[in-house]
């Protein structure tokens, strides 16, 4: 993952409290939306455990 959030948004800060409060709400957005796609999509995006297993020969 590049840059790690925690020192970017209490960096923000530095700007303006303005900044910091956006990157609060894009947190909270983006937690939102894995949250949706993930109970729209029902599970389906993980692959089956047979398949994650390597063939037998």
């Amino acid at each position: 993952m590049p840059g790690s959030p925690g020192p970017i948004l209490v960096g923000s800060v530095n700007p303006g409290w303005h900044c910091a409060v956006y990157g609060y709400a894009g947190m909270a957005l983006t937690a939102a939306l894995r949250a949706g796609v993930g109970r729209f999509l029902g599970g389906r995006a993980r692959a089956p455990e047979a398949a994650s297993q390597p063939a037998a020969m």
